[in-house]
């Protein structure tokens, strides 16, 4: 969390800021703190995808600052019981690495998981993040493993077209602890692409994705949200609130995800603006 339970802004925040030449009081409230970052820091605009943001990496004490600011993983907690699991979608990479930390975390634990819900959007697939040439690094790097003839489909030219079907197709092609994933039953939610005010469209938010999830009416409970580092409290939080703006009751959402790789800082900054908006909306009015 980016705000103290006494309603002031972490120090280790304010350090950040400072390093990024922008003046602010110690005792900065958290709501205007978060219209200077709507204005400085939130970059993924006009359909730019957030892993499309680029720059400069962290130095050795701006990283330090976000490790305090909570980047490490958050395992699956043993001692609680699940109605469900929701995946969060994101390019193919996140998804595979979200996909294999599940397997992971489950297999670990030798649980079976509750309902497998990939929440996915239309958005359509980036050919330069998510094609196949861009297959091999996204397997090194994440450490996901597919069968040795996926490339069997995109040799005949099929290949997935948005972000669902990429959940889809990692789950068909997986080979990660023996096939996991294959066979796996899981709900696959779509959700569309929303028109912009001055014309064309955008990919849908988490919120929204949400929205649809709630459409297929499961059932109130306990669930388990699946984001990756650095994304998660921002996401579990926008989760709770698409739920609460919905009017829904009787759910309850813990998060969880893998260590965050290194980032360009500017993905950093954008998440800890939107992760400061959504703490900014559960404060009082």
């Amino acid at each position: 969390m980016l705000i103290n339970k006494d309603g002031s802004v972490k120090s280790e925040l304010l350090s950040l800021v400072r390093m990024q030449g922008i003046a602010v009081l110690e005792g900065v409230e958290p709501a205007e703190l978060n219209k200077t970052f709507q204005q400085e820091w939130v970059r993924a605009k006009d359909g730019v995808l957030r892993a499309q943001l680029g720059g400069r990496f962290p130095t050795d004490e701006e990283l330090a600052l976000l490790r305090d600011l909570g980047v490490t993983a958050i395992h699956i907690n043993p001692c609680l019981q699940y109605d469900g699991t929701l995946l969060l979608g994101a390019t193919m990479k996140a998804i595979a690495r979200r996909m294999k930390f599940t397997a992971d975390e489950y297999t670990f634990l030798q649980r079976e998981p509750p309902t497998i819900y990939f929440l996915g959007s239309e958005r359509l697939v980036d050919d330069d993040l998510e094609g196949i040439k861009a297959v091999p690094a996204i397997l090194e790097e994440t450490g996901f493993t597919l069968y040795a003839n996926y490339r069997v489909e995109a040799d005949c030219g099929i290949w997935p077209a948005n972000e669902s079907e990429v959940f889809k197709w990692l789950k068909r092609w997986g080979s990660y602890h023996n096939g996991w994933w294959l066979g796996r039953s899981c709900g696959v939610v779509s959700a569309p692409l929303f028109p912009k005010p001055d014309g064309g469209m955008r990919n849908p938010n988490t919120a929204e994705t949400v929205r649809c999830w709630l459409g297929y009416r499961p059932k109130p409970g306990y669930y388990l949200v699946v984001s990756s580092q650095p994304f998660c409290e921002n996401q579990k939080m926008a989760v709770e609130r698409a739920v609460k703006e919905a009017g829904k009751e009787g759910y309850t959402f813990d998060v969880c995800g893998p260590e965050a790789p290194l980032l360009p800082l500017s993905r950093w900054l954008d998440n800890l603006a939107k992760q400061l908006w959504e703490e900014v909306q559960f404060l009082p009015k």
